[in-house]
Formats: C-alpha cells, sequence, structure tokens
C-alpha cells in the first residue's frame, strides 16, 4: 500500500514529506537506524503507518489519463463543430475572431487558454469554491487548448530561412 509519510518528526534533520510504500518506509527506516546504531522496532513501524495518507499509484493515475483524455475527447467532438462553424479548418475559430478584431490567432488562443488555466488555478486556491462546471473539465479544455496551441504553431507560415521571407 503506497502512503505520504512526514519523516520530519521522527528524523528532525529531514524536513521533507516524502511519497513511499509502507515497504520502502521501513526499508528507509531500518537503514537510517542501522547508520545510526538505532534499532528499528515495531512500535516505530506503527508510527509511520500511523503518519500515512493515500496517494495515488501508477495503475490509478494511469485510470485518471485515461478518464480525462475520453473527457477531452467528447468535449471536442462536441464543441468542434460549433466553434468551426462546420468549417473543415479545426482553428476557423481562432483565425475569425483575430481577422475581425485586428489581432493575431495565436493572442485569441491565449485569451481562451488562459481563462480556463485562471479556473484551474482558482479552484486550486479553494477547492469548495462553487463551480458553473466540473473541475475534470476545466482541465480536459486546457489540454485541448494546449493541442490547438501547438497546432496554431505549426500552421503559422514558415519563413524562409535564405530570403526571411514567408
Amino acid at each position: 500500500m503506497n502512503k505520504i509519510v512526514s519523516i520530519g518528526s521522527k528524523f528532525p534533520e529531514f524536513k521533507k514529506t516524502a511519497t513511499v510504500s509502507l515497504e520502502k518506509g521501513k526499508e528507509f527506516a531500518e537503514t537510517y537506524y542501522a547508520k545510526s546504531s538505532t534499532s528499528f522496532s515495531t512500535k516505530d513501524n506503527e508510527d509511520v503507518k500511523n503518519k500515512v495518507n493515500e496517494f495515488i499509484t501508477n495503475g490509478e493515475y494511469d485510470e485518471a489519463e485515461k478518464y480525462l483524455l475520453d473527457i477531452c475527447q467528447e468535449i471536442m467532438d462536441a464543441k468542434q463543430p460549433e466553434y468551426t462553424q462546420k468549417n473543415l479548418d479545426v482553428l476557423h475559430n481562432f483565425k475569425s475572431t483575430a481577422e475581425s478584431i485586428g489581432i493575431e490567432p495565436m493572442e485569441v488562443w491565449a485569451v481562451f487558454f488562459n481563462k480556463h488555466i485562471q479556473a484551474i488555478l482558482t479552484h486550486a486556491g479553494d477547492p469548495n469554491m462553487p463551480q458553473a462546471e466540473p473541475i475534470e473539465t476545466r482541465y480536459a479544455d486546457a489540454i485541448n487548448y494546449l493541442l490547438l496551441g501547438f497546432s496554431l504553431l505549426q500552421d503559422r507560415p514558415k519563413k524562409d530561412i535564405i530570403s526571411g521571407t514567408e
């Protein structure tokens, strides 16, 4: 079982919190005690167990990643026709908005992307704040906007290195 262990109270010279398995925590403590000529007792093991909180495993991370990427795809599938106005160019919304207000498509992207980042940061600062939409969709939108922003970069005219022209 994996846990987050604060070893600072048991070992004052260590000020950090470490994510470890109970087995690794015991192994660390046994190594530390061996170096310090102190024995590792069952009570010490219980102390470690009493100071732990669960953390996410690799398998759980993989599940969360798949879940979030599935949400990304669902959002893109649902919103893309509206945002592109059924245009074949996935980046049409950024380009048409930029043209209508006289800025670059990447600047439009930055404003839209920032909106999602601000929502995520607000939630991080106050997880209990009422939300207009689930936080999962904000993370998914942020991922989608990163992909769209990267696509905008790829879509920019390439300059000829020798002549300096597009």
